[in-house]
């Protein structure tokens, strides 16, 4: 079980909590002081930025107090975004109010163009992939973990190595820690202002806001269920220590007391007889304090388990404290809303009479569109009707063009037919090919083709094209 776990003791915010004694003061800041002071910096204002009036926890901007701080935003705005928006007075992201948030830790006051650059390189400080710090202390567990893993598999090959396998995972953790430790209270540059520098403009102190009781019970649960989530893990932690402590087994009260009394006995061996005789005084020490550390880790599981249901029982009475005073709220919200209703009822008589005025206006603006609907459709009427009229004018200009054409191809006809073109048995026309003739050829043949519409020197032209190649060769 310990090696299934090894990759996952340090993944949850209560072990690192239970561990930042180890680390010292990198790590020493807890979540909770950071999402307390993020609720009273984001929620409860009256409209306007303003600071937690809490001094600095931190001298720098640690790795570890952007970590906790952009953790504590981000649950902050999945449970209370409207709130935020409500308090603060204007559109905030979650980079703005990490930036806002590390410099109040601090304490330093910083421009509103200045808290998204900040919060921005704050941000991909810790989170980004493959650089950021979180990627890299996941690594560091990883290691540790897999060396862990090896080392007891050494001690199960080798029993020679079993004996130093606790100091060995001792050193691991220790050198894990260290590397942690170093890595947190790491400081990256995020462009913050001179702390020397100070912002004249004093924004005004916001009234306080009365408590909220659900919100209270709520936050006694929660702090509850912490201190329950640390007295489990003490008692988990104590059973272990008892286990650890190897109590020998006995076949009855006698043989225990003897054990415990430093009582041995031997066989003589001429009688076969056996004797009581007492150990030697080491071994008689070394039982007495096997004895003390049997008592000691009994009486710690003892005290842990107790402690244990003393939290189940805390928690048990802020969850009823909790489910009361949401029973309350409801109650209160019922009767708010009913109320609501009554002015809703009352306030819809008004609104009938507005919307009766508001329909006769509409009917009014429906009748002047009408009118311009008809105004407009005679408009395209008159429109149509002259775009017809110009077509039925140009059809007749094409009637008597093309009439008039009629009677110039039958004029052309005759000239080149002759006056016989009408009849039927009009004789074939005759065809003369001009291919490969020379320019004399063609000039002399012009008395028999008729003239019109292409001349002699046109054809002669239009035959050169064709025969000045041969010619040519």
């Amino acid at each position: 079980m310990d090696i299934d776990a090894e990759g996952k003791a340090t993944l949850n915010m209560e072990n690192d909590l239970m561990m930042a004694d180890v680390f010292g003061e990198a790590m020493s800041l807890q979540p909770s002081v950071v999402n307390a002071r993020a609720m009273q910096m984001f929620t409860g204002g009256d409209g306007a930025p303003r600071r937690s009036d809490e001094g600095p926890i931190a001298t720098d901007p640690t790795l570890w107090l952007i970590k906790l701080a952009k953790e504590a935003v981000s649950e902050l705005f999945a449970h209370h975004r409207n709130e935020v928006q409500r308090s603060w007075g204007s559109m905030l992201d979650q980079e703005e109010a990490v930036g806002y948030l590390v410099c109040d830790a601090v304490g330093m006051d910083i421009l509103p163009e200045e808290a998204r650059t900040i919060g921005k390189a704050a941000v991909k400080a810790v989170f980004e992939p493959k650089r950021g710090a979180k990627d890299a202390d996941d690594k560091i567990k990883g290691a540790a973990a897999a060396r862990r893993a090896r080392a007891r598999q050494a001690a199960e090959k080798n029993p020679e190595r079993a004996t130093g396998l606790e100091a060995r995972l001792a050193e691991i953790d220790a050198e894990r820690d260290a590397k942690r430790a170093a890595l947190w209270a790491g400081t990256p540059n995020l462009g913050m202002p001179d702390r020397k520098s100070q912002i004249v403009e004093q924004k005004p102190k916001a009234q306080p806001k009365p408590p909220d009781p659900v919100q209270q019970a709520e936050q006694a649960l929660a702090a509850a269920e912490v201190a329950q989530v640390a007295a489990d893990g003490a008692a988990r932690e104590a059973r272990r220590a008892r286990a650890r402590v190897q109590a020998p087994s006995f076949n009855g009260k006698k043989e225990e007391k003897d054990f415990w009394d430093g009582i041995v006995y031997k066989t003589d061996e001429k009688t076969g007889r056996k004797y009581p005789d007492l150990v030697e005084p080491a071994e008689l020490e070394r039982r007495d304090a096997l004895r003390r550390a049997i008592s000691e880790a009994e009486a710690t599981l003892r005290r842990a388990e107790f402690d244990a249901k003393a939290a189940a029982r805390e928690v048990e009475g802020c969850r009823c404290d909790v489910e009361m005073q949401t029973e309350m709220r409801a109650a209160e919200q019922k009767y708010a809303r009913e109320r609501a209703a009554r002015q809703a009822e009352a306030a819809k008589a008004c609104a009938d009479a507005e919307d009766a005025a508001e329909e006769a206006r509409a009917e009014a603006e429906a009748c002047e569109a009408r009118t311009e609907e008809m105004l407009a459709r005679h408009k395209e009427m008159c429109a149509e009707f002259d775009r017809e009229r110009r077509n039925l004018q140009y059809e007749l200009v094409r009637a008597q063009w093309a009439e008039d054409r009629t009677s110039c191809v039958q004029q052309h006809a005759a000239e080149v037919w002759g006056p016989a073109w009408q009849m039927e048995d009009r004789p074939a026309p005759k065809v003369f090919s001009l291919v490969g003739k020379s320019a004399e050829e063609v000039r002399g043949m012009s008395s028999q083709v008729s003239q019109v519409g292409t001349g002699t020197e046109e054809r002669v032209a239009l035959n050169r094209v064709g025969w000045e190649p041969l010619a040519a060769e």
